[in-house]
């Protein structure tokens, strides 16, 4: 039996997403693909490597102004399998997922991906500092019909938190 050190992978994986990275489209889906399926692999033992590759996923996030926003979608489903790693990280990951929310000119489906991410955080981690940001976001999109019963149950996470 082989026995395979995770962190010297994780290393090495690392580096090689840093190196992959470019502006070419195709390969920003590759490598946040491969991200998230070491982030589903590795759990909590990718933490240590976590905020070198954050700033490559809010790039994404904020500077993807495609039609579909496909590639923020695969970034959210990214950030949803790393929740066990970001933590000590809320303060960056939350407030670029708030504005997506916000954003009416983001199609519907991104925006509810966008809430299920942090529905996905609220519920593990305390998000209870960040109750007063979160409200605000949730009063701005409670109109949106399509967005009510997460965000009914998004209130219901907040409201334990806080109490």
């Amino acid at each position: 039996m082989v026995l395979i050190d995770l962190c010297a992978c994780a290393s090495i994986a690392v580096l090689l997403i840093q190196d992959a990275w470019s502006e070419d489209h195709s390969v920003k889906v590759t490598v946040v693909s491969v991200l998230e399926q070491i982030g589903t692999a590795l759990g909590k033992e990718f933490a240590p490597h976590i905020a070198e590759l954050i700033p490559y996923l809010l790039r994404v996030v904020q500077t993807d102004k495609s039609d579909e926003r496909k590639l923020t979608a695969q970034v959210l489903s990214c950030v949803r399998s790393l929740s066990g790693c970001l933590t000590p990280h809320l303060h960056l990951v939350l407030p670029p997922l708030l504005m997506i929310l916000d954003d009416s000119v983001v199609p519907i489906a991104v925006r509810q991906s966008a809430l299920d991410t942090v529905l996905h955080l609220t519920r593990s981690d305390d998000l209870s500092d960040y109750a007063p940001r979160l409200m605000q976001t949730w009063q701005r999109s409670i109109s949106v019909t399509a967005l009510q019963p997460q965000l009914l149950e998004l209130l219901v996470e907040i409201v334990n938190q806080v109490d």
